[in-house]
């Protein structure tokens, strides 16, 4: 698994380069607000028990979101020492923290639980905003029960993020600490419609229920031969069956995709992991399309750099225009068009034009899509659920959706966005229904 790796001579001469700001912009540029001075004084002191009770204390995720996190955009971009100089490796000094923990087994204390008030909460979507409401609501005294479509809880970070970034292990240290909480969990349990929402309230004797479905229904360019040929898959469903196989299974995935190509349309940073796992399945070669330049690229700029290790190749300013394939219904290539860029949209980056007579063809076998995903959206005959066009359910600043008792955060709310924001809308919704 990839991290930071500090010894801890490293990390002591890292955390003393920390000017403990009275007013600290790190914190700002972090979703969950962690006490990012704080835990790092902790550290200069040597007291890394502490520092991991503080963390934990304000993140139940802590020991994932500082693998996953963008720092550069949180946390470190917001740190005043990189206006003229380097930000202080602040996701390297938190992964430091819980990795001193548990390579030396230390067992982190935590609070008395919260004697149980009798009212129960149901929470649909056992991904990081669920977990991190249930956990929330079940410190708060709550009885808590997370319904969860796939067999194993996790979402996104079991199922999306590729086991060579994050260890499965860390996941299912975190369902432990729920379990012993007293959380309920019912797997492989869909909930479909809003009217299976209302029934938790109103039959069931839930007190509450928070939404927390994510996005997973992905996002396609309706280009020619895009649902004709086999071959043809998206980025979540390709990372989930190798992130889900057992040994046997992992075989026969290298047998299938050994020497074969691999085109990615998209550069964010599900698109990277979908390229690196293809080249771990075997692929012989495999080629990420955009339609804009490096300097657009939506994903990590560490996240590109491994994938150029990796040996994924980049098509820059190229955008697909049709898929091919043979009377077998097989994928054979992508059309392509090259591009230029012209103004900023409304994004703020420059918008891609496409070149006269600059067509082309990249050979391939299978075309992954990584453009990003929407949500399933809850059948809704009554329509009581108020959603926006794309589908995503619409809260207000506390959480809570148009019907009373029914919460929501996460990319089902936001669309596709970071670990981290999941876990602070959860704690927002939690903090307001807890009240």
């Amino acid at each position: 698994m990839e991290n930071f790796n500090l010894t801890e001579e490293q990390a002591i001469a890292e955390a003393k380069r920390c000017w403990n700001c009275p007013n600290p912009q790190c914190v700002k540029g972090c979703p969950v607000h962690t006490p990012i001075p704080k835990f790092i004084h902790e550290i200069v002191l040597g007291n890394y028990t502490k520092a991991a009770a503080m963390l934990l204390e304000n993140n139940i995720f802590s020991p994932i979101t500082c693998r996953v996190c963008a720092q550069e955009k949180q946390c470190e971009g917001h740190c005043v020492q990189g206006i003229k100089g380097k930000s202080i490796a602040i996701g390297a000094l938190e992964q430091f923290v819980h990795d001193y923990i548990k390579n030396n087994k230390i067992t982190i204390k935590e609070n008395e639980p919260v004697k149980k008030n009798g009212q129960k909460i149901a929470v649909v979507g056992g991904g990081p905003s669920g977990l991190t409401f249930a956990h929330e609501l079940s410190k708060a005294g709550y009885a808590v029960t997370v319904f969860e479509k796939q067999k194993e809880l996790g979402g996104v970070l079991r199922y999306g993020i590729p086991k060579f970034r994050l260890s499965h292990e860390l996941i299912n240290e975190i369902i432990d600490k729920l379990k012993k909480q007293g959380v309920q969990f019912r797997t492989s349990f869909t909930v479909n419609s809003v009217e299976e929402l209302e029934k938790f309230l109103q039959q069931d004797g839930y007190a509450g229920v928070y939404v927390a479905t994510g996005t997973g229904k992905p996002m396609w360019m309706d280009i020619p031969g895009e649902k004709d040929y086999q071959g043809v898959d998206d980025a979540l469903a390709f990372l989930a069956q190798s992130n889900s196989a057992d040994e046997n299974d992992l075989a026969e995935l290298k047998e299938k995709y050994n020497g074969k190509t691999f085109v990615i349309i998209g550069a964010g940073n599900v698109a990277m992991d979908a390229a690196r796992v293809a080249k771990r399945l075997g692929a012989a070669k495999v080629t990420i399309v955009y339609r804009r330049s490096e300097d657009e690229m939506p994903a990590r700029r560490d996240e590109i750099q491994y994938a150029k290790n990796d040996g994924v190749e980049f098509q820059l300013l190229t955008n697909p225009t049709g898929i091919l394939g043979n009377s077998e219904k097989q994928v054979t290539g992508i059309k392509c068009v090259k591009m230029e860029l012209g103004e900023p949209d409304a994004s703020g980056r420059r918008s891609p034009i496409p070149v006269p007579n600059s067509e082309f063809v990249i050979a391939t076998d299978y075309v992954i899509y990584a453009l990003g995903q929407s949500p399933e959206v809850f059948e809704d005959k009554n329509q009581h659920l108020a959603t926006n066009k794309k589908g995503n359910i619409i809260i207000n600043e506390k959480g809570e959706t148009n019907i009373k008792n029914i919460y929501s955060g996460g990319d089902v709310v936001t669309g596709p966005d970071t670990v981290v924001e999941a876990v602070q809308a959860a704690k927002v919704a939690a903090e307001h229904m807890c009240k």
